[in-house]
């Protein structure tokens, strides 16, 4: 004989209590005789809900090369890709790890009814862990840490929880921010995971903002001696990702071809990092030659700093630019040309997105004294010229040709180059990365706040930061971490990012010249 429990109070003290009329069905009415609780949906003897509370979570961490790290919700059904990342364990020889989620506030006094939902389905319960523990001598993961399920900025608030370190908290919704260390260490992530339960919000403002931006996911580390990598693992409805070259779904594995598009992190040719350079594009191992991007989306290639309107009134600099022969246009456009033929000819389409830096070119013409310039006085005649042949007025006010791209198309030999004009889309499976990121809505100045507002997914250079945000992906730079222009705590890291061919995205970091773990 079946037994009746309250759902509210837990109790087995219910009696029936005539029908309720639910559309087309009548339904059984329960009543609790101890709190007085009506339902028509009382707990059976065998409801997991009844064993809340004994939910066992692990307590150690095996030690492994790789871990994958996702989150799930409390009295939530299992998504499919849980099973894609039961399969890139097996596959990768990572170790899985579930930080365990809540709706509630689980620092309130909690009721009975809220007790009834403090468990988690059998698929993750293996995995559960709620500790504080280190995976990295650089990285904590803060399984212990427990974040509103509806937060907006789930990393807000955590910059100092891990003083030094790294940190990764467990969450839906998809977070990286990179906090300022010391220019001679490198900056602090702080991410969230991604999920791996279905969506389960209430009907209310925040439920639905939640809902919205619900992730189903997880991030993948890789420790390698003094280094760490991690990506993202980003997964469609139907539980499959891919991670660098293989599709994962809950049956197995597949390869995938080339990928669509690879952003290259903020250039600056003249100060490009050799290590970052090399591990971008040289060699076997390069991320080049692993995923063989069919574009590549190039922003800042060029420094600009013969031109820098920011230094214009600093004679000592300029001094020492003409002496090591560093004050020459022509040659630094001429040397950002070259890097892209050597780079990345062949079978690859180009895009260089209009960028602040190569804008300093354009601000020079209108500043400069050609008379007293005499190193650059030819170029700036000629540059000159073309502009004025090319300027018209019409409907729109003026337009004409900007220097730069005018100039490399000159010194281009052999890469597959188009130049994007400033607010020209350019979109790959639905990620608009036409963006530089200097520019924001109606002219203000450009942030990943302000991109995450717009409502279009995006990916975005600029601040040499990388970051996730509100759908907008943001790369570092591919230069050195420290400039003349830089001084105090820094943010700074050489980061790439990448789209696959489901429209996912992912932002690879390139350390010390490696960038992933590798057999």
């Amino acid at each position: 004989m079946s037994v009746e429990i309250c759902p509210k109070c837990l109790k087995d003290d219910v009696k029936k209590d005539g029908f309720r009329q639910d559309k087309d069905v009548k339904k059984q009415k329960y009543q609790c005789n101890r709190c007085g609780h009506s339902t028509v949906n009382p707990l059976s003897e065998d409801d997991p809900r009844l064993t809340a509370g004994k939910t066992r979570f692990r307590t150690t961490v095996p030690r492994s090369k790789r871990y994958v790290i996702t989150c799930a919700q409390n009295a939530t059904d299992a998504h499919p890709v849980l099973k894609s990342l039961e399969t890139y364990c097996k596959h990768n020889d990572a170790e899985l790890l579930i930080i365990p989620i809540r709706y509630t506030n689980p620092t309130s006094l909690w009721g009975a009814s809220a007790k009834a939902q403090d468990w988690w389905c059998d698929e993750v319960s293996p995995y559960l862990f709620n500790g504080r523990k280190k995976l990295h001598k650089h990285l904590i993961i803060l399984g212990n840490v427990s974040t509103q399920l509806t937060a907006a900025r789930p990393t807000q608030g955590f910059e100092t929880i891990t003083g030094p370190h790294s940190a990764i908290i467990g969450h839906p919704k998809l977070e990286l921010q990179y906090i300022a260390t010391p220019q001679q260490k490198l900056p602090k992530a702080i991410m969230t995971t991604g999920c791996c339960t279905i969506r389960n919000y209430i009907p209310s403002k925040a439920g639905s903002k939640g809902e919205h931006h619900h992730t189903y996911g997880a991030v993948v580390v890789e420790r390698d001696g003094d280094r760490f990598y991690f990506r993202q693992l980003n997964a469609l409805e139907d539980g499959t990702f891919i991670d660098i070259r293989t599709k994962y779904t809950p049956e197995g594995t597949e390869p995938t071809g080339r990928i669509p598009l690879m952003v290259c992190g903020d250039l600056h040719e003249r100060y490009a990092c050799p290590k970052t350079v090399a591990a971008t594009f040289i060699g076997l191992n390069s991320i080049r030659s692993v995923l063989d991007p069919e574009k590549i989306a190039w922003h800042d290639v060029m420094d600009g700093d013969t031109v820098n309107p920011h230094e214009r009134d600093n004679p000592f600099m300029r001094v020492a630019r003409h002496e090591h022969a560093y004050s020459d246009i022509r040659k630094e456009i001429s040397d950002a040309a070259a890097f892209i033929d050597k780079y990345a000819s062949g079978d690859v389409e180009n895009y260089i997105v209009a960028s602040n830096h190569e804008d300093f070119l354009s601000r020079w013409m209108n500043w400069v004294d050609w008379r007293t310039d005499p190193e650059n006085a030819e170029f700036y005649l000629e540059t000159a010229l073309e502009m004025v042949r090319a300027g018209s007025i019409g409907p729109n006010g003026y337009t004409g040709i900007h220097p730069f791209p005018y100039w490399m198309k000159q010194f281009i030999e052999t890469a597959n180059v188009k130049y994007l004009d400033v607010d020209e889309s350019f979109t790959v499976h639905g990620i608009e990365a036409g963006f530089h990121g200097h520019r924001g809505p109606n002219g203000a100045k450009g942030a990943i706040a302000s991109f995450g507002r717009i409502g279009v997914r995006t990916i975005i250079g600029h601040s040499h930061t990388p970051g996730i945000r509100d759908g907008v992906h943001q790369v570092g730079t591919m230069s050195q971490l420290s400039l003349s222009y830089t001084s105090g705590p820094s943010n700074w890291m050489n980061t790439n990012g990448v789209v696959y061919e489901n429209g996912k995205r992912a932002l690879l970091n390139v350390i010390d010249g490696h960038w992933m773990l590798f057999p």
